[in-house]
């Protein structure tokens, strides 16, 4: 593990010490979760971490492309789009004073196949990508993602999953990918799919969960 992601508290004394320590073992990107409500704020904030992070994500509130251009513009950061692209569209409104990167995740865009095709307009424009993930995903994601990983080649600029039985009581295949020493996969978990249902198989126990729907008319 070289790169982190901060999640930024609005304390600047607690952000400050955080981003500091975090900086001195490598690259590391701030992410406010939609936290200020207009840039100027945003900006007071952010021009104090500038020495430390290379990128922030999502500083106001999503899709105010305006304002995350105007932060990305008088701070320097790269701004790291996640609530706010969602699909190709969401990038037709990107100005032009900023530099954006994209979080893309497999569970948000609905599916791997439209992981692939937001990473593919993606790199059309030139952006990088970062492959993300929900807490406590299960080796089942986790596969998917890794797929997403190679499809961003060169304009990969960081990836979050494979935490698997660090964070989970129980996988739900029969082997849990899951990152070792140092935040590296086992070499075989990399390996070519050779099989149906991205190469795992469901642990005999894997608990089953039945969902029921009611339409509402």
């Amino acid at each position: 593990l070289r790169d982190a992601k901060l999640k930024l508290s609005g304390d600047l004394r607690r952000d400050y010490w955080r981003s500091r320590m975090l900086a001195r073992r490598g690259p590391l990107r701030l992410d406010a979760n939609n936290l200020w409500p207009e840039s100027a704020t945003a900006v007071s904030h952010l021009a104090r971490l500038t020495d430390f992070a290379w990128a922030v994500e999502e500083p106001v509130k999503a899709r105010d492309m305006i304002a995350m251009g105007a932060i990305g513009e008088q701070t320097g950061l790269e701004i790291v789009l996640d609530e706010s692209f969602l699909s190709a569209r969401d990038l037709d409104s990107l100005p032009s004073n900023a530099k954006f990167a994209v979080n893309v995740r497999v569970s948000k865009h609905g599916g791997l196949l439209r992981t692939l095709s937001a990473i593919e307009a993606a790199r059309a424009r030139g952006l990088k990508v970062i492959v993300g993930a929900q807490v406590g995903e299960t080796s089942i994601l986790a596969r998917a993602g890794l797929v997403a990983v190679s499809a961003a080649g060169d304009a990969l600029a960081g990836y979050e999953g494979g935490y698997g039985t660090h964070l989970l009581a129980r996988d739900l295949t029969k082997r849990s990918l899951t990152i070792g020493t140092g935040g590296a996969f086992p070499s075989d978990a990399l390996a070519t799919i050779t099989g149906p249902g991205l190469g795992l198989d469901l642990a005999p126990d894997a608990p089953l969960v039945e969902t029921s729907f009611s339409r509402s008319r």
